[in-house]
C-alpha cells in the first residue's frame, strides 16, 4: 500500500495494528514512508444490532476524522487532537509514558480522556525524514501538487519563454499567497512562507530547447517551520508535478 501511494504521489494509506493488543516489544510500524500513517490501538463499538458492543481495527474511523478535520479547518490541520464519533472504548488503555514511546516510533496512539473522549493523540507519518514526520505536512504537499498539476495544465501548448514564466509564476504565488493567508503556512510576511522561481537559473537551455518548463516552489508548512521545495515540470504535450524528496 505504501509502495502504491508513494507511486502515484496523490493519496495516502492508513496502517493499523494487527490485532487489538500488540505486546509493546513487538511493535513496530511495519514500513516506512511519507506516504503512511500507522495507528493503534482498535476501537469498541456498537455493533449493526445497535446493542452488542465490536472491537474493529481503526482505520475507517481514522478516514473519516481525516475528512471531517480537512473540511472543517483544513487539510495543513493535524489530524489528531479532536474526538472520534462513535467510540465507546478502547481494546487497550495507553498511559502518557506508553503513548510517548509508541509515538517516538512512528506509531499514532489513540487514547482516552476522562471527559473529553477518545482522541488520536499524535498526527506523524511513519517516514524516518524529518521533513515529511507529518501527516499534515504530507497531506499538504499532496494538495499543493495536485492543485498545480490541475491548475498549470493551460501552460502545456505555450511558447516557452519569459512571458510563460512570468504568468506560471503569478499564478503559481497567487495559489500558494490564498493558503498563506487562510493559515497553512508560516510567516509574517509572503517572503517567510513562500518562494516561487521560474527562470533561466530553475531551468537549462537543453530544458528550455526541449519545452520543458521548470518551476521551483518553496513552502513553510506550520511544521516543520522549514521550507521544502516542490520542482514542477512542465512540458509541451504533457506536465506532471513531483516533490523532493
Amino acid at each position: 500500500m505504501a509502495a502504491y501511494c508513494e507511486k502515484h504521489k496523490d493519496r495516502m494509506c492508513i496502517l493499523q495494528s494487527p490485532q487489538p493488543v500488540v505486546p509493546d516489544s513487538s511493535h513496530q510500524v511495519p514500513v516506512h514512508s511519507s506516504n503512511a500513517a500507522y495507528y493503534y490501538p482498535w476501537l469498541t463499538v456498537t455493533g449493526l444490532d445497535g446493542v452488542t458492543a465490536v472491537t474493529i481495527p481503526p482505520g475507517g474511523h481514522i478516514a473519516g476524522m481525516y475528512a471531517r478535520t480537512e473540511s472543517t479547518m483544513g487539510v495543513w490541520k493535524a489530524p489528531a487532537g479532536v474526538p472520534i464519533i462513535g467510540v465507546k472504548s478502547l481494546s487497550t488503555n495507553i498511559n502518557t509514558t506508553e503513548s510517548d514511546v509508541l509515538t517516538s516510533s512512528g506509531i499514532n496512539v489513540v487514547r482516552s480522556f476522562p471527559n473529553q473522549g477518545v482522541l488520536v493523540w499524535s498526527a506523524r507519518t511513519t517516514s524516518e525524514d524529518p521533513e515529511w514526520r507529518y501527516v499534515n505536512v504530507r497531506r499538504l504537499l499532496i494538495f499543493i501538487e495536485q492543485s498545480l498539476r490541475q491548475g498549470l495544465q493551460w501552460a502545456v501548448l505555450e511558447p516557452n519563454g519569459p512571458a510563460l514564466w512570468e504568468n506560471i509564476r503569478a499564478a503559481s504565488e497567487n495559489f500558494v499567497s490564498a493558503l498563506w493567508r487562510s493559515g497553512a503556512l508560516m510567516g509574517h510576511k509572503p517572503e517567510e512562507a513562500y518562494f516561487v522561481r521560474c527562470d533561466q537559473t530553475t531551468m537549462s537551455q537543453t530544458d528550455i530547447e526541449m519545452g520543458r518548463v521548470v518551476v521551483i516552489l518553496g513552502i513553510a508548512p506550520i511544521r516543520p517551520q522549514e521550507f521544502i521545495n516542490v520542482r514542477i515540470t512542465c512540458q509541451t504535450q504533457a506536465s506532471s508535478v513531483s516533490s523532493r524528496p
